[in-house]
């Protein structure tokens, strides 16, 4: 029988505690999580633990 991973599903109503509950999952341990925002939240990446893409860079270089 396959391992089961534990997993955990919410929803939060104000952005703040969305931030809160990924940084706090995140210093945890966690390292596979997802947050689905219907809207940008400013700080989201850094607290999912998300690294900036070099692909902006790459494009202007490359033109």
């Amino acid at each position: 029988m396959a391992k089961l991973m534990p997993g955990l599903a919410a929803i939060f109503t104000e952005e703040h505690l969305i931030l809160e509950a990924a940084r706090k999952s995140r210093d945890l341990g966690m390292t596979k999580f997802e947050a689905i925002s219907p809207y940008p939240i400013h700080g989201m990446e850094e607290a999912c633990g998300i690294k900036r893409s070099p692909i902006p860079y790459v494009t202007f270089i490359a033109g």
